[in-house]
């Protein structure tokens, strides 16, 4: 047989090494159960044959609060820190450990720091933790552990994403920053369409237009080639569509060579005239029911007259037909008022729509048909005088 043969045998006839991740929960579970010297006993032959980092940390930190529990405080905070050693994220686990020993551990872990070194590519302050921001580069030495790590510009256009570190024990955690643009929404229209739009004195291109652009204060300028432009300085906010629309003053255009003129034409709106007809027409309705009022009022007036006079004159017999008398005149006079009083409001309402529905009609507006050329249309131009 030969040798490599032989050595194969031997490999396969050996026992298999025990299962270390099996003996670190057999030692877990001894520590949970309250047995302590048993569990010191596994975890620390576990310890001892761990080959990854996660397995190697799990047994210290059971081992440490085995130790810890049995009063053994120096020998537990050596294995907590063997047990961040080799996981800087190591954690425990605070609805199954006693608090004593939360605390005991947390005590141990905030004494164990590392290097953290930040720079940035471009001018910013950088926060750490949500800290006070400060000026890169930075390198100071922090707890190990996980760490939150942002950069933004002190005008706030500029910012980095949040990115998270580990810092080892006595180890080092180095981190750029890359800042890029916080942005909005830009979006432009005008009237007319076309016309050009400059951002910061630099050309954009030509209405309608909508971009992305950084946070902060732009000076927008929208312009026709003869001139006439609207100009603001527009603040922009993260995440938010600013929107204008510039309604711009469009020149008459020039007669063009070869384009026939018309004459204007005057014409006036016939809504407008056919609203002061309606006022005339109501206005001499009721003048003419106020003329009836005044006229039922004299009459009710001579009829009351009368019967007040019959009373008067004792022609009657009987105390009923006086007082019958009476009433009626009564009834004649109020009659009387009231149409005097209900003829007056007619025929001053009526005489104050046939006022106005007079001076309603407007003035004529001159209307130049626009220069035929291949069409026609109208383009108003003002009132004649």
């Amino acid at each position: 047989m030969t040798m490599p043969c032989l050595i194969a045998v031997l490999l396969i006839a050996s026992p298999a090494p025990p299962d270390v991740q099996a003996s670190v929960e057999k030692g877990v579970s001894l520590f949970e159960a309250g047995e302590f010297r048993q569990a010191e006993a596994t975890l620390r032959r576990a310890a001892a044959r761990a080959a990854t980092p996660a397995t190697r940390s799990r047994a210290h930190l059971f081992l440490g609060l085995a130790l810890a529990s049995l009063g053994k405080v120096a020998a537990a905070e050596a294995e907590f820190v063997a047990a961040l050693r080799a996981d800087p994220l190591t954690e425990v686990d605070p609805t199954r450990i006693k608090e004593r020993l939360v605390r005991r551990f947390t005590e141990v872990r905030e004494k164990l720091t590392g290097v953290l070194e930040v720079d940035v590519d471009r001018p910013a302050l950088v926060r750490v933790d949500a800290a006070t921001a400060v000026s890169p580069p930075i390198r100071k030495r922090i707890v190990v552990g996980r760490h939150l790590v942002e950069a933004s510009s002190a005008d706030g256009a500029w910012r980095s994403r949040p990115t998270e570190t580990i810092v080892p024990v006595d180890g080092k955690a180095s981190v750029v920053l890359v800042l890029e643009p916080v942005q909005g929404v830009l979006r432009l229209t005008s009237t007319p369409a076309g016309a050009q739009v400059t951002i910061d004195s630099a050309p954009i291109g030509k209405t309608p237009v909508e971009l992305p652009i950084a946070v902060g204060s732009h000076e927008v300028r929208i312009s026709l080639p003869s001139g006439e432009a609207w100009q603001e300085a527009l603040s922009i906010a993260e995440g938010t569509v600013t929107e204008r629309s510039a309604v711009l003053a469009v020149p008459t255009p020039a007669s063009a060579a070869g384009t026939l003129p018309l004459p204007a034409l005057t014409v006036n709106d016939s809504a407008e005239r056919s609203g002061g007809r309606a006022l005339k027409t109501s206005g001499i309705a009721l003048t003419s029911l106020g003329g009836v009022g005044l006229l039922a009022s004299g009459v009710f007036a001579l009829l009351g007259d009368h019967q007040n006079r019959v009373v008067q004159g004792g022609a009657l017999a009987t105390g009923l037909e006086i007082q019958r008398a009476a009433d009626r005149g009564a009834v004649y006079n109020v009659s009387a008022w009231g149409c005097l009083a209900g003829g007056l409001v007619s025929l001053g309402t009526g005489v104050v729509l046939l006022l106005v529905g007079h001076g309603d009609a407007p003035p004529p507006i001159a209307v130049a048909p626009a220069a035929f050329s291949g069409g026609s249309g109208v383009v108003v131009r003002g009132a004649l005088p």
